[in-house]
């Protein structure tokens, strides 16, 4: 399905993504679904949780994030492919990568996640998250970055940007800063990496907009415009 805001949200990303004010980055560039980039580029997309790790619920849908972060990973892959970008996904079905559920599948699973990346040596991990909170009031799309990693500093920052001005801003007239966290799917390798939270089923917009499909391919589109906008800066894209 072709996206209503598709072709507004491209241009506007051009002029937004030149400047990073989240972080205080001046970057210069264009942003653009690209049908350019070179095969050499290979992200990896993963789709958090799954099986009987379901992650958060909806406050209101009562759909599992599990779910929710599949389809908003399939959304990116379908934009990756479409610019020329090779994509592996850690999880590509409803089931979590631990094998048998017994005690530890957590631990298994998070390791097989850790496997896939160090097997594909991309240029990006993306994780894909839902957040929840106490305060049902609390909402928004989040970028968590590891501790240290400049260059994945970099890429969250441009990527919450992107949120910032088009999901956070619009819907709440606030926005968030790219924070830095301690996570597996972060720091267990050497890939530049990123947590995308998506937005929070404890709120009940977010989850209502969550279980939008329209929504979760503006939602995707703008993680994949930020995305872009750091590959042509660091790995010579062309857009």
């Amino acid at each position: 399905m072709v996206i209503k805001i598709k072709k507004k949200v491209l241009i506007l990303l051009i002029l937004a993504f030149t400047l990073v004010s989240c972080c205080g980055f001046l970057i210069s560039g264009s942003i653009a679904a690209s049908r350019y980039a070179p095969p050499k580029i290979t992200v990896v997309i993963d789709a958090g949780h799954g099986g009987i790790d379901g992650g958060a619920v909806g406050v209101e849908s009562k759909t599992s994030e599990s779910e929710l972060n599949l389809a908003v990973s399939y959304e990116l892959k379908s934009y990756f492919q479409s610019a020329g970008v090779t994509v592996v996904m850690t999880r590509e079905d409803e089931n979590g990568l631990y094998g048998t559920a017994t005690d530890g599948y957590k631990r298994r699973d998070m390791l097989e996640r850790k496997r896939i990346i160090e097997k594909t040596a991309p240029n990006l991990v993306i994780s894909v998250h839902m957040n929840r909170f106490g305060n049902s009031s609390r909402r928004g799309a989040q970028v968590y970055f590891q501790k240290g990693a400049d260059t994945a500093k970099t890429l969250a920052c441009i990527v919450q940007n992107g949120l910032n001005e088009y999901i956070n801003i619009p819907q709440t007239g606030k926005c968030f800063s790219a924070l830095a966290g301690d996570y597996y799917i972060l720091n267990s390798h050497q890939y530049t990496a990123i947590i995308v939270e998506c937005g929070f089923l404890s709120n009940v917009q977010d989850d209502r907009l969550l279980n939008s499909k329209e929504y979760r391919e503006k939602t995707a589109y703008i993680i994949y415009g930020g995305i872009m906008e750091y590959l042509a800066i660091f790995c010579d894209v062309k857009l």
